[in-house]
């Protein structure tokens, strides 16, 4: 998994928004538009959105995903402060993936503050999904 930016609204004019900014992003999806092309009948985006991938880092290496992050927005504040100045984007999240440990019934997930207050002063969210590792083991 990656961590990926993701930022989104239905009013927002993502073109106009990425030929001010110059990000370079993976993915642009459009309102109507499929978000899978392999299921094009199913989960169609209902914002105007753009992605961008953070770090490649995997699923178990969540600590470089996060460096990684940081050293992203450091690199690219000035270009992120137009998330916050755009009033069309509805959300704007840094999404991290990890893997869970399916024999731990606690488990948490550390962001160190300088994270948090770079991606706060530019108006991101902080979103983590956790998946079990198990779930996704296909049978030999």
């Amino acid at each position: 998994m990656t961590c990926y930016l993701w930022v989104a609204g239905k009013e927002f004019d993502v073109d106009d928004f990425l030929e001010k900014s110059k990000l370079k992003v993976d993915e642009v999806r459009y309102i109507g538009q499929p978000k899978y092309k392999d299921h094009p009948d199913k989960l169609i985006a209902k914002f105007n959105s753009f992605q961008v991938t953070i770090s490649s880092a995997d699923f178990t290496e969540l600590k470089k995903q996060i460096e990684d992050t940081i050293e992203y927005v450091r690199e690219n504040k000035d270009t992120l402060k137009l998330i916050k100045q755009t009033s069309t984007i509805e959300y704007a999240n840094l999404h991290f993936g990890a893997n869970g440990t399916p024999d731990k019934p606690l488990q948490t997930i550390y962001y160190p503050a300088e994270l948090i207050i770079l991606t706060g002063e530019l108006g991101l969210s902080l979103e983590t999904s956790i998946y079990n590792p198990d779930f996704f083991q296909t049978e030999s």
